[in-house]
This record gives structure tokens, sequence and C-alpha cells, in this order.
């Protein structure tokens, strides 16, 4: 089975080694597809083994990002039989009392898509000490909260069309009690305080602004601990010994809200943590599962052309959606 990975990612120093790391090992490096949205802190420069392309940084539109991607996802199910995209701080685990591994779950899984179960990482300030890189993750964090808004449908054998954050699709999700996305962005205390100064640099187009799509992008850094880590000591204390929400999945459907629980044992080795990409990411040392398909850039290109070609009302004199700078009809809108 051809099974491909496809995230986007912008100054992801941190996550992006793991997200590279995680799914690499499980479907091999050159299945491996980065949009990288303008980096400038290195953390994209040398990937050999993987499909990387570089696009221009614009203001960010997450409703053009959600159309974006679904096109791109659905340029890639040409060539490969699974595609999943995660953003980089996001990490999907088969319950390993399950499966023996990701990799595993995606040979096996037969629905035409499935929806995990969300679960927020969070760092225990009281008991819990910053993270040692060389150790699994859930092996020094052991808490989560449940997310209703991140149980997503992210891995597809057919189209998808994905909102802004990609949070809900055009088909009604379908749950599967056995994968779990686990989401890092509150995994550490001072990595998530330095992560949201970067995302304070990131701009917004005008209809994202009118949407609030994004708004904690813009928080100070002890509102945005208190957004992901509004947890008191009797609170993390408290946590819930039941890793199962089943009865949950599917009928709290409000942002947030979910039960604080202790991550158990058996996921302990599931994720695990680099300082930077893997060897393996950055030399082309075997070939891609799915040699026929052309390249990255080709793919990204026919993708974005239909895509915009598509728009309604989309004037050849507007700049292109694609944040290039350039007119539509001198950019993705020419004949």
């Amino acid at each position: 089975m051809h099974i491909a990975a496809l995230t986007m990612t912008y100054n992801e120093s941190v996550f992006l080694p793991i997200w590279l790391r995680h799914y690499g090992s499980q479907i091999g490096y050159g299945n491996l597809f980065v949009i990288d949205d303008g980096s400038t802190d290195g953390s994209t420069a040398g990937l050999d083994a993987v499909n990387v392309l570089g696009k221009g940084r614009a203001a960010l539109d997450e409703d053009f990002r959600a159309r974006h991607i679904s096109a791109i996802h659905r340029e890639l199910l040409k060539y490969y039989d699974v595609v999943l995209f995660t953003d980089t701080d996001e990490i999907l685990v088969a319950d390993p009392e399950h499966h023996p591994s990701l990799g595993a779950y995606l040979e096996s899984a037969s629905p035409p898509y499935v929806s995990a179960t969300g679960v927020n990482v969070v760092h225990n300030r009281w008991a819990e000490a910053p993270l040692d890189f060389d150790r699994p993750l859930l092996a020094q964090r052991r808490f989560g909260q449940f997310d209703p808004w991140y149980c997503k449908s992210l891995i597809s054998r057919v189209r998808m069309e994905w909102s802004p954050g990609f949070h809900t699709a055009w088909l009604a999700p379908l749950h599967d009690p056995h994968l779990y996305l686990f989401h890092l962005r509150a995994m550490d205390v001072d990595i998530a305080l330095e992560r949201q100064r970067n995302l304070n640099t990131v701009a917004f187009s005008q209809h994202s602004i009118e949407r609030r799509h994004g708004y904690h992008f813009q928080m100070t850094g002890p509102q945005y601990l208190d957004y992901v880590l509004p947890f008191s000591r009797a609170e993390m204390d408290a946590a819930s010994p039941a890793f199962d929400f089943t009865d949950q999945v599917g009928i709290v459907t409000k942002r947030g809200g979910g039960k604080l629980v202790r991550i158990p044992e058996r996921f302990a080795e599931t994720i695990q943590l680099v300082r930077e990409a893997p060897a393996e990411a950055r030399a082309a040392t075997t070939a891609p599962a799915s040699p026929s398909r052309p390249p990255f850039a080709t793919l990204y290109e026919d993708a974005t052309r239909r895509l915009i070609r598509s728009i309604p009302g989309l004037s050849r004199n507007e700049p292109c959606p694609c944040g290039s700078g350039r007119r539509v009809k001198h950019c993705h809108g020419d004949v």
C-alpha cells in the first residue's frame, strides 16, 4: 500500500523534526510532503529525502488554506492509496493495545476515511520537569485533555474538503476509538511560550480577521498559557484514570471543555522526541513508494491552478490567492 503524509510549516524548529521522525519512520521519508510557508529559521533546509516545497510568505487566509490543502490532498490521491494531513504539532497514534504501530494501522484500515479521538497533551507544571528530548514524549507527559474540536478526519482514501482549521470536513465523522490525535502545542510551558512569540508574527488576511480565524495567534504569553493550560494543581491531581471517550465523541461539540485524564502507560513509547530532523530525512537513500508520480512542485502547481480557476467570481486582475503578489492573469489564472 502506498501512503503519504502532508503538512504545512512555518518556523517550526521544535515540532517539524518530531513530525518528520514520527511519520517518516512509519511510511518512509520519501512519502512525506512538506509545504514550507516561508520559514526563516532553517528548519526545512537540507531535507533531501523529503518532498519540500517552498512558497512565498503571504497573509494567512484560513479559508483558502483549507481549500488549498484539500486540493493538494486530492492531487496526491492520484498516486497514493491513502493520504493523511496534519499540522506539525499533531501526531496520529494507533492504540498500541490494538495495533503495533501507526504504519500497521494504516496498512490494515479499510474505511474510506477515519476520524481520530483528539487529546491535547498538557504539561503538569507542578509535577513534570521540562522535556528531555532524548526520551519519548509520553514517558514524560502523562496528562491529556479530551478535545472534541480535534476529533478530526485526517486520514483518507477519498477526496476531502476541509473547513478552516481542518476541524470538520464535508463528510460526516467516521470515528475509530483506536486512533488518537495527540495535539502537542501545550506539551511544555517554555516551548509553548516560545512558539507563541512566533505565532504573534503571523499576519492574517482581512477575510480571516473578520471571521476571527486564528484569534489565539495574537494572545500574549500569559493569555496563551491560560488558553492552552487552564488547569489548577488540584485539577491535575484529580485527573481521571479513565482513558475512554466513546461516550463523548460526536456528542460534545463545543470547542474545548473536555475532561482531563491520565494517559495510560501503554502510550509511553509511541511518540519519539528529536532535537533536529533525523538523518534519514536528510539523505535520499530509498526510492519513494510511488515512483511514478511527478515532482511535488508539479503536483502543487497543478492543484493550485485548478483550485484558483474554480473560484467563482475571481477577476483575472485581482491579486492571485496563492500569495505570489502577481495578478491572477499573470499567475495561476494564466491560459
